[in-house]
């Protein structure tokens, strides 16, 4: 049977990892690689209890695994590891790398803690077996990025079923002429749809994997294929209540406008990741809840137009998914 592992560096995941976990092993992954950015987080959650899951907290010990990897002598300037959490990730997702070289996993998947890799079947195991008799080594998945109709939303990932859809594919949009028309005369949205990235996530086959290419993809031998089925995909929940847009702005603080010597935000991806670092320093984060609500909260009826437009859809079996994982763990107790 083959095995499939996910690698995610996590932050702010106190209310959010159980659900991660438990969800990712009820559909049939079997490793999953966390990395704790804030090394005091990773003593605030309990994870002895779940087999399969390899925790690592920001250490010297880690660093010098980093050092190990082909990404870190990529990385010209060394002083950005500090500053730029996606060098991390790209460098753990290389430690991972090794580590599943080692256990014998076949696929890994590069994923963060408010995302959840989706199937509408009950397990993974048939696509990625498809994938590998096809020959396939690298695969690109589209994110759907949730809509919160509600500010303090308990769990996000049980609470949001509604999630716009992705039209970019090759540094383009894929708009019908009415959908360009709705975006253009929305108060809701701006012309790039989503708040956040909308160019995937990656899987790649671990045997062929030459290592991480930023955040996003791997480097590998063989076939990249971009998932052109409408699923699996990878639901992404950013800021999805207030309470983890406010922990994400205090932690990210005066960030630079500019990441990997080119603009954070423009040509590709919305202002609103500027917006709201801007807004939270300037008010410190006092009056935030209405720039959270205006930008961030999407009302039922605006979501009922886009479904209307084909350009949202509403998923509702995410919640039912760690049962599963629950089910089996009292058969094995």
């Amino acid at each position: 049977m083959l095995k499939v592992a996910i690698v995610s560096t996590i932050s702010d995941c106190k209310t959010l990892i159980n659900f991660f976990i438990r969800y990712h092993f009820s559909i049939g992954f079997s490793q999953i690689f966390l990395f704790f950015d804030d090394p005091n987080e990773a003593l605030e959650v309990r994870l002895e209890d779940y087999k399969g899951v390899h925790a690592f907290g920001r250490s010297s010990e880690l660093e010098a695994l980093w050092r190990s990897t082909s990404y870190y002598y990529r990385v010209k300037d060394k002083k950005l590891i500090n500053n730029e959490v996606m060098i991390r990730q790209a460098l753990n997702a290389e430690v991972a790398i090794e580590l599943a070289k080692k256990m014998q996993i076949d696929w890994l998947i590069h994923i963060d803690i408010d995302e959840l890799f989706y199937c509408q079947e009950d397990s993974i195991l048939s696509h990625f077996e498809e994938k590998t008799k096809k020959g396939t080594t690298n695969i690109v998945y589209p994110n759907l990025e949730a809509m919160p109709t509600e500010e303090n939303c308990k769990n996000p990932f049980v609470d949001i079923v509604f999630f716009k859809k992705n039209f970019f594919s090759n540094n383009r949009w894929g708009f019908t002429e009415i959908q360009k028309e709705y975006l253009d005369t929305s108060t809701n949205f701006d012309d790039k749809f989503f708040l956040f990235y909308q160019n995937g996530k990656s899987a790649v086959y671990i045997k062929e994997t030459l290592g991480a290419k930023g955040v996003h993809y791997f480097y590998a031998r063989g076939i990249k294929e971009s998932n052109s089925s409408e699923f699996p995909v990878v639901l992404h929940f950013p800021c999805a209540n207030f309470e983890l847009f406010k922990l994400k702005y205090s932690r990210l603080g005066n960030f630079s406008d500019e990441w990997n010597n080119k603009p954070r935000v423009g040509k590709f991806v919305s202002t609103f990741h500027i917006e709201a670092r801007d807004h939270f320093a300037k008010s410190y984060g006092c009056h935030s809840m209405e720039f959270y609500k205006e930008r961030v909260v999407v009302p039922q009826e605006v979501i009922d137009e886009l479904l209307e437009l084909d350009m949202a859809i509403e998923i509702r079996d995410v919640k039912d998914k760690p049962l599963t994982y629950l089910r089996n763990q009292k058969k094995i107790s």
